[in-house]
């Protein structure tokens, strides 16, 4: 019982320190590629991040405490499918919110000087993120069938969840591309992480789904996407 206890306690921790810190540090925090949520909205003034942050801390901390309950009351397999669900929602519903965090601030305080452009995607390019995002939920959905036949539905409703991150990175990609467009990188780079980013997540989330499926070689798209996820890095040099 002692040790359940103690899992339960460091699953949920893993949500609980990084939002007890972007709580505590919300205001503090100078924009960093590895602090806090970083789409390009959150850029636009040190108010709108600090906002961002301490909305996300607060959402990551009472999510790990719920988690934790629920974890102490049927176990640590629904209480990691809640937190995973918690934390894909999270970023999706804040990613919404700093976007219009950031039209208000515009309005408040104009940008000087020309808007930046920002590169979209061509056809090929749409095509491309959107083909690789739906057949990444497509596989989800036929793991499900495999879980389910495993008394597994818990886990099959979470793969299905964590697929609707790379649908969401790709509607970003093709309807609002502007949420990559960082401050500190240039047109080139962004142009290669409207298209690397959704590809990229879409790959590996395919192979944990071909995992299930039981399919050979399911492994190959986990290197593939990270290769394909660091092709920004490639441009930056």
């Amino acid at each position: 019982m002692q040790g359940d206890w103690m899992i339960n306690l460091i699953v949920s921790m893993i949500t609980l320190v990084p939002g007890a810190v972007l709580l505590m540090f919300a205001g503090r925090l100078e924009y960093s590629p590895f602090a806090g949520l970083n789409p390009a909205y959150v850029t636009v003034s040190r108010r709108v991040a600090a906002r961002i942050n301490r909305l996300l801390g607060t959402i990551l901390v009472l999510g790990s405490l719920a988690s934790l309950g629920v974890g102490l009351m049927y176990g640590v397999t629904i209480q990691v499918s809640i937190l995973v669900i918690h934390v894909i929602t999270a970023f999706i519903a804040v990613t919404e919110y700093s976007r219009r965090l950031a039209e208000i601030e515009s309005l408040v305080l104009p940008p000087e000087g020309e808007p930046r452009p920002v590169p979209s995607l061509g056809l090929y390019g749409k095509l491309l993120v959107l083909a690789s995002s739906i057949t990444s939920l497509a596989l989800a959905i036929a793991s499900v069938r495999v879980l389910y036949g495993l008394d597994a539905v818990g886990i099959g409703v979470v793969m299905v969840s964590i697929n609707m991150l790379p649908l969401y990175l790709a509607f970003l990609s093709i309807r609002r591309p502007e949420a990559y467009a960082l401050p500190h990188l240039k047109e080139p780079v962004v142009k290669v992480l409207i298209v690397s980013i959704p590809v990229s997540v879409s790959l590996i989330m395919a192979s944990i789904s071909l995992a299930i499926l039981g399919a050979d070689y399911w492994w190959i798209p986990i290197p593939l996407g990270l290769i394909i996820g660091a092709a920004p890095l490639i441009k930056t040099w």
